[in-house]
């Protein structure tokens, strides 16, 4: 972090503290209990967002997985056709 912006915060944190000093506490209070629902609400939204996408990424995953065992089936199935070709023909 830059010295500037260390600063800038410090006086950012102290402008804060000064309007907050001259309010009620009861107002302090309803902002500090709103703030944190705020915080609250935002950290559900991202959960449930990150847990939408893990969900999706997982049935990727699995369809993924199932499209790459059929071929290997089908893929076995040829192979062993053709073994089958190779030793009936006459050499």
């Amino acid at each position: 972090m830059e010295v500037g912006t260390r600063i800038c915060k410090k006086s950012v944190l102290k402008v804060l503290q000064l309007v907050l000093a001259g309010l009620r506490p009861e107002t302090v209070f309803e902002v500090c209990s709103r703030a944190l629902n705020l915080y609250t609400y935002q950290t559900s939204q991202e959960r449930a967002f990150l847990e939408n996408t893990c969900h999706k990424l997982d049935e990727r995953v699995r369809t993924q997985d199932s499209n790459l065992q059929q071929q290997l089936h089908q893929a076995v199935a040829e192979s062993t056709g053709i073994l089958c070709i190779f030793q009936a023909a006459p050499f």
